[in-house]
């Protein structure tokens, strides 16, 4: 089942990376990257699907996508207001651009995918050990997020 839901984790930048290998690396590269962690976490994920037993892989996956979410809500919450140049001649104030702007944001559904991915993970070592499954609201507001995402859709879907 996870296998199926995990895939939509995928994006265009996830399917670039060749393995495991290229998605350490590239989180090696980009420490500071939400999306490249929330990319190993998913391949972590992915593996821990054909091997339920590798607690190590299951602790793994679970460490990346705590990163992933953390970063990437430190980059919803923490957004900064980029102001228009400005520069001052003989008493008058030019500005070089029209606009303010916000700093990079994540989008909804990359946000939506780092907090199903979590509760995914969360709800599994509960299975895992010998609890039993209940959704968090975190996949409620990961659906709110991104109505797309199709791990939250199949969680709600199964309550």
């Amino acid at each position: 089942a996870f296998s199926a839901s995990t895939s939509s984790l995928t994006t265009p930048q996830m399917t670039s990376l060749n393995g495991l290998d290229e998605a350490r690396n590239n989180v090696v590269l980009n420490p500071d990257s939400g999306e490249a962690w929330l990319i190993l976490a998913n391949m972590l994920a992915q593996e821990l699907a054909t091997d339920t037993t590798d607690d190590a892989m299951r602790a793994s996956a679970t460490a990346a996508a705590q990163k992933a979410f953390v970063l990437l809500y430190d980059r919803v919450v923490n957004a900064t207001l980029v102001t228009p140049k400005r520069h001052t001649t003989r008493g008058q104030t030019l500005e070089y651009s029209d606009t303010s702007v916000v700093s990079s944001l994540p989008s909804a559904s990359l946000f939506s995918r780092s907090i199903a991915l979590l509760s995914w993970l969360e709800d599994f070592e509960a299975q895992e050990d010998g609890g039993t499954a209940s959704m968090s609201p975190s996949m409620q507001e990961s659906y709110i997020l991104d109505p797309t995402n199709h791990i939250a859709a199949a969680a709600l879907k199964s309550l």
